[in-house]
């Protein structure tokens, strides 16, 4: 037996079928398909019979990958809006928008707080409405 077969059986490698890749990523078929396709997806390994199987350190590496990059995302949106907030020296909310994408292409949106004028000042014409309505 050769080394590299004796170390993947000593590391007691499962080998997933779809249904149990599709539960472990929370994709669809269609999606782990196209996405093997675009080389951002682990490959099958044939196991006969036309049947194929992922094996499970593959799958479980690239789910941790795809967990770093979304920690990474959060940490560039929250910095872009912590430098935004202190140019401008205002409160600010952030939406910060993620979807297991690589962390340069995140966007942020910054809102900014209604003012309180803004509301006050539209009670005032709800009130005047309702009394003209009353009269």
């Amino acid at each position: 037996m050769s080394a590299q077969n004796r170390t993947f059986l000593d590391a007691r490698e499962r080998l997933l079928r779809l249904p149990e890749v599709r539960a472990r990523t929370g994709m669809g078929t269609t999606t782990v398909y196209r996405r093997m396709a675009e080389g951002t997806f682990p490959r099958p390994i044939p196991i006969g019979g036309n049947r194929v199987a992922w094996i499970e350190s593959q799958i479980d590496t690239w789910i941790a990958a795809r967990i770093e990059a979304a920690g990474a995302a959060r940490l560039v949106g929250a910095e872009a809006v912590a430098r935004e907030a202190k140019v401008r020296d205002e409160p600010q909310t952030a939406v910060c928008t993620t979807e297991a994408a690589p962390a340069a292409s995140k966007a942020v949106r910054i809102r900014k707080p209604r003012a309180a004028k803004t509301t006050a000042k539209r009670a005032g014409k709800r009130a005047a409405a309702r009394d003209a309505e009353t009269v």
